[in-house]
């Protein structure tokens, strides 16, 4: 955080790019990254620009070059060459510039912008047309709203190759994302990458719908991509047991429970590093055994799908407890098994 005189009028600083490893850049460090073959950049947001804080109003941003101008692109074009760089509490933004080698198509009237550290191997892997299945299968359970404007129905991906799952992830803003994926085309990897996508793309659909409401608590908003990411998965078509297996990675209902994910909510905004990962593993079992618990109770006529878009237009509570209203609309359905799932995975 900076702090400047109330008379400041201008702040500068300096942006120092990490240059790329081939295959070692982790998308979920979110940094400024220098790509020397092309060359272009990635310019991160949440690592390299300053946000006002207690502005909630979205500011601007111009890359100006000092020699040649360079191609550039961000999520969202404001007009003569800026990007709209969003508000302090809102989801983060990413840009690139320099020697691109871009793709670019139309999925239900949003322009889709494909950007990455080698686009034919990306395309040769089929993620361009995977990005579009799982923005079709999940925008059909929580739809954008009807009235988005023309300037947000821009979107963004940056892809950056890797081999090692340790290393895979991925960020996503409001209306841009940086996302992992593995180099290798065998079943398992192809499924890892198409998971982060489907969460990453999640995020986004959240952001849409939500608006100018305040993000989802980060175990929900956490916990709800991981799962949906693992439901986009379920229905690509991709090699079923390498789908099973990502699969059991996070869903496992006989897991032992040592905290609910509200405790573990609280952990994580007093900083404790463990609870991030848990809102992945923990979260996802904790929503497939509501979905399971739906499916039973209407023998597969309804699932957790129909409760979204009330979940995700709901306010919480600052402690990350979910909605009443939904709580009560899905005991109605499932009855009190709800009430045990909740007591065991949410807590108190």
């Amino acid at each position: 955080m900076w702090k400047v005189p109330p008379d400041c009028t201008k702040a500068s600083w300096t942006v120092r790019f990490v240059t790329a490893q081939p295959g070692q850049v982790e998308a979920s460090k979110q940094k400024s990254v220098y790509f020397p073959t092309g060359p272009w950049r990635l310019l991160s947001d949440p690592t390299s620009l300053l946000r006002l804080q207690g502005d909630e109003a979205p500011s601007t941003l111009a890359i100006v070059f000092s020699g040649t101008p360079m191609p550039q692109l961000g999520a969202t074009a404001i007009d003569n060459g800026r990007w709209r760089v969003p508000s302090l509490n809102n989801a983060p933004e990413f840009y690139v510039f320099g020697n691109l080698k871009s793709v670019e198509h139309d999925v239900d009237g949003f322009l889709v912008r494909h950007v990455a550290d080698n686009i034919d191997r990306v395309q040769r892997l089929g993620l361009v047309r995977a990005q579009e299945d799982a923005w079709r299968y999940l925008s059909a359970i929580m739809p954008p709203p009807a009235d988005t404007r023309p300037q947000d129905r821009q979107l963004l991906i940056v892809w950056l190759g890797v081999r090692d799952r340790k290393m895979a992830g991925g960020a996503a803003g409001s209306r841009s994302f940086v996302a992992n994926y593995f180099e290798q085309s065998e079943p398992l990897p192809q499924a890892l990458t198409l998971t982060i996508l489907a969460h990453e793309q999640q995020h986004q659909l959240v952001d849409l719908v939500r608006g100018n409401r305040p993000p989802l608590p980060v175990w929900v908003g956490e916990s709800l991509a991981q799962y949906y990411g693992l439901k986009a998965l379920a229905q690509s078509g991709l090699d079923m047991k390498a789908t099973a297996e990502v699969r059991d990675r996070y869903v496992d209902a006989a897991r032992p429970v040592t905290a609910g994910l509200v405790e573990w909510q609280r952990r994580h905004d007093k900083g404790d590093p463990a609870a991030h990962p848990l809102f992945y593993r923990r979260g996802a079992t904790f929503w497939a055994l509501l979905d399971a618990a739906v499916q039973k109770a209407r023998a597969d006529a309804q699932s957790l799908d129909t409760f979204m878009p009330q979940l995700l237009t709901a306010e919480f509570g600052a402690d990350g407890q979910l909605p009443h209203a939904f709580v009560v609309r899905l005991r109605s359905v499932a009855g009190p098994s709800i009430d045990d799932i909740l007591a065991r995975c949410v807590g108190p």
